[in-house]
């Protein structure tokens, strides 16, 4: 019976150990994902104005000239409050920090899916 359970230990160690190695690595590129999307996120913050003016103009064209600069620049401190949480946290957060936003600026919408009525 030893001898079966060592065997076992023998064949099943480099599955293990490779399974092992495989989480560590995605651990290790999450967390510089995370610190690297908050230095993004704070250099590309001021994109949210114009990302916001080609969404409301394709969205709702009557209003946006209310509604863009306004979600923009709210949107704008959002990205830079996160982008800052994720350098201070050194990405260790990241998921629980951004929460529904896109992670990077190129993934939100810039033009609506289809316009809407006022």
């Amino acid at each position: 019976m030893k001898k079966l359970i060592c065997l076992l230990l023998i064949f099943c160690s480099p599955i293990l150990a490779s399974n092992i190695e495989q989480v560590v690595v995605e651990d290790d590129a999450s967390e510089h994902n995370g610190l690297l999307n908050g230095f993004v996120s704070v250099l590309t913050c001021w994109l949210e104005v114009p990302r916001a003016i080609t969404y409301e103009a394709t969205a709702r064209p009557r209003s946006m000239i209310v509604l863009a600069p306004v979600l923009g620049s709210c949107l704008t401190g959002i990205r830079a409050l996160v982008g800052t949480g994720n350098i201070l946290t050194l990405g260790l957060c990241d998921k629980f920090i951004r929460g529904d936003i896109p992670e990077y600026i190129w993934d939100a919408y810039w033009i609506a899916p289809k316009p809407e009525s006022d």
